[in-house]
Formats: structure tokens, sequence, C-alpha cells
């Protein structure tokens, strides 16, 4: 197919096969190969991309950027392995970089890419006929065409070990949101209710009150609440029992 549309751009080709009995060696110069996971929305793949790329930032070393395109740490290995985050209007990317060779992470309106990138190839094996015997070995692989399929599989390996990897990642997210939900002051009819401070002495008495394991087995009780709150004044009273229901709502 492409010598097809070599003739149609050289119209001298057929003359200079004719000559030195061979034309145009065709390689790849460049080789990307994407997956990528779809999402109902745009919404949907925001509230957890930002936690995606956080994750493969603060996580990944160089080995593990090693591990995902397929290779091990080796002393003969002389390149640098580099990661890096880009900010731009369309999105975040996040790229590792190994040498020449690369994958990278980056959102597309609702579509979550990985993307491995390949400049070098003789960075991988490929299992082929070699030397006049035409025994086959694994041996460096090279810019050939017949090579395709074997840049195929490496880049599709490589995306699906990091996707293996950033699917550790713990969404916060909706977390950070419910927090400061709770944090903000509440108005409701002629009542104010203020916001939680989460670093307060008196909020961590409340946090460990409610996570007792306790009440997996009594039960939630206002009772085995104000008796964590406020083991110094009696619990019966009325009153500890209306600040323990306030503090509570």
């Amino acid at each position: 197919m492409l010598n097809h549309f070599a003739k149609e751009v050289n119209i001298y080709l057929s003359r200079i096969e004719e000559i030195f009995h061979y034309g145009y060696f065709w390689c790849l110069d460049q080789c990307e190969y994407a997956t990528d996971i779809m999402f109902k929305s745009r919404e949907d793949l925001q509230s957890v991309y930002n936690d995606l790329v956080k994750h493969a930032l603060l996580s990944f070393n160089c080995e593990d950027v090693m591990i995902f395109m397929g290779r091990k740490m080796h002393p003969a290995f002389s390149g640098e392995v580099v990661s890096d985050v880009k900010k731009r209007p369309q999105g975040i990317r996040i790229k590792h970089r190994m040498a020449s060779n690369s994958i990278k992470m980056y959102d597309k309106y609702s579509v979550l890419r990985v993307e491995t990138t390949i400049n070098n190839p003789k960075e991988f094996k490929i299992f082929k006929e070699t030397g006049d015997n035409q025994v086959k070995r694994w041996v460096p692989m090279g810019k050939n065409t017949a090579n395709l399929y074997r840049y195929a599989q490496v880049s599709q390996a490589a995306n699906k070990r990091y996707l293996d990897a950033v699917s550790l990642a713990e969404p916060r997210t909706e977390f950070i949101v419910e927090v400061e939900r709770i944090c903000n002051r509440v108005n409701s009819g002629n009542r104010v209710f203020s916001g939680m401070n989460p670093v307060a002495k008196e909020t961590e008495k409340i946090f460990l009150a409610v996570m007792d394991g306790g009440n997996h087995i009594n039960g939630f009780t206002n009772a085995s609440i104000r008796t964590t709150l406020f083991p110094e004044l009696a619990i019966d009273d009325k009153k500890v029992r209306n600040k323990t229901t306030r503090i509570m709502q």
C-alpha cells in the first residue's frame, strides 16, 4: 500500500527500483497507542480525575515507570526517567518518560485516555528469526513496519499496567465536599447552626464517641454519647441530655 502511494508521488520510483533493485524502506518513526475509558459525563470524570493525577504523581517512582513499560531497573540503563504534570485549557495531563519513550494520561471531555508513545523501539524485544540459520530468538525491536504488531502488543500491555496501578487511587473529592459542607455555617429558618471545626479538641471527642466500637454492639444512643462527652457530669441531667442532642444535630 505504501509503495503504491510512493509511486503516485515519485514518478521515478520504477526506474530507481530497476537500477538499484530496491525502492523505499518503510519504517515507523513514532508510534502512539491509546486506551480510552469512557465516562457517562464530563462531571463524572472530573469527580475522580484530579485524585488519579495526584496518585500517579506522588506514588509512581522511576522503578514503577520502568515496570509500566515492561522493563526492569538495570545498571546498563543510561537514560532518564522523569514524570511531570502540565495544566492546559483542555485539561490536565501527566506524563512519564523513560528515555525517549513515554506513557501519559489525560482527559478529553468525558474520556480518560492513557497513551504509550514509542520513539526508540530498541528498548523493547521482539521474537523473530535472525542470522543465516533463521533461528527465532528475542532481539531488540527495530523500526520496520513489519514490527507494527509488536508495537501494539507492547503499548497495550503498558496501558493496562498503568490503568491497573491508577485504579488503586482513593478518590477524595467527594470527601472534601462533604467536609466543607459540615464545616460551613447553616441557616435554617430563624436558627443559625455554626459549622464544625474538624481540628478542635471538642470535635475530636465527638468523633471518638461516635466511632466507638461499642456502638455496633449496644446501638447508638444519646446516653452512650453523653457518657463519653461529659464523664464528669451527671449523665441523667436534663440539660446534659439536651446539650448532647443539640451537638449531634
